[in-house]
This record gives structure tokens, C-alpha cells and sequence, in this order.
């Protein structure tokens, strides 16, 4: 009776383990690889995040703190993660992708490189730029001079179905992460 008895502890332990979530991807090798990879792909949302304060020295295990992971989250985390998952990139060739976000759809050109600016962490990101079409953010005195905005997100990891991209959002005070995956 013992056998059995540890014999099934130790399989609901394997099974448990087995369906836990990863919490991050492998980091790609170069901006060709990001490149072939998401050139004339789609991809929807599958997790919302957060990254942790301490991913650069004790989390870098565990660099990302995913909503689903958390046991009670309140209705304004609910409401944002639900926000969040409406969220779609189609890269519809080697420089244009079109953006589904909040709501809008729109086109951006984009490009992956490895530049690295003030304020950025070092590694690969995806820059996305597009036209202010609806003048929103024109000025007065700026003429008719469309504006054109640059998003820039770094790109936390890969494989052959999915990414993790760190947006340039946040969510209480810290920044959003979200895992994509192939359509």
C-alpha cells in the first residue's frame, strides 16, 4: 500500500510540473533570424505580463511576472490583461506589418536591429514606425508635417511558434511583456 501510495504522489508531482507554464523563450541569435521568422507571419496574444524589477539580478530565472500566474488578480488587472489580449502583429512582409491595438488597426514599417539607445537594455528589438494619421499628437506651428511616432520593442525570446516582446507600456510602474504565438 505504501508503494502505491508514493507511486501516485510522485505522479501527480511529474504531472503538475509538466503543465506548468515556461516563463521564458531562448534569446534569437541575430536580427536575420528575427527577420525570417516573422516575415509574413500573424501573431495574437497568449500571455500578459509584467517584468520583474529584479530580472538583471535575482529573477533572471524568472524575468516575468505573467497575469495568469496570479492566484487573485484585482478587477483593474483583469480589465487590463483583457485589454492586452486584443493585441495582433502581422508582419505582412520584410518591412510592413499592420497593428491591431486598442481598438485600431493600422499599418507601421518595421525593422529589427540590435541599436541601442539611451534608456534601452541592450539586445534585439523590433521598431515599428507609422504616421500620426489622425493628428493627434499635431501642434500647433508644426505645419502640415505628419508626425511620424517609433515604437521600440525588445525582443525577450523565441522559438519557431512564438515571442516574447516587452511593449513600450506599463502596468504598474513596471513593463508590460507579452508572449505571442503564431496564428
Amino acid at each position: 500500500m505504501y508503494k502505491i501510495y508514493v507511486f501516485v504522489l510522485v505522479f501527480i508531482g511529474l504531472i503538475s510540473c509538466s503543465q506548468k507554464k515556461k516563463n521564458k523563450l531562448p534569446f534569437p541569435e541575430s536580427t536575420s533570424t528575427v527577420e525570417s521568422f516573422v516575415k509574413g507571419k500573424t501573431f495574437v496574444m497568449d500571455r500578459v505580463g509584467t517584468v520583474s524589477p529584479f530580472s538583471d539580478k535575482m529573477d533572471k530565472e524568472k524575468p516575468y511576472r505573467w497575469f495568469d500566474e496570479n492566484k487573485k488578480p484585482d478587477d483593474f488587472a483583469k480589465k487590463y490583461e483583457e485589454e492586452r489580449m486584443k493585441f495582433v502583429l502581422q508582419f505582412i512582409n520584410d518591412t510592413l506589418a499592420r497593428i491591431t491595438d486598442d481598438g485600431k488597426t493600422w499599418e507601421a514599417n518595421y525593422k529589427v536591429d540590435s541599436n541601442q539607445g539611451e534608456k534601452e537594455k541592450a539586445g534585439l528589438k523590433l521598431r515599428f514606425s507609422y504616421e500620426d494619421k489622425e493628428g493627434n499628437m499635431s501642434f500647433p506651428g508644426m505645419g502640415n508635417e505628419p508626425v511620424i511616432f517609433t515604437s521600440t520593442y525588445f525582443i525577450g525570446g523565441m522559438n519557431d511558434k512564438e515571442i516574447i516582446l516587452e511593449a513600450p507600456r506599463e502596468f504598474n510602474r513596471s513593463s508590460l511583456v507579452v508572449w505571442m504565438k503564431v496564428k
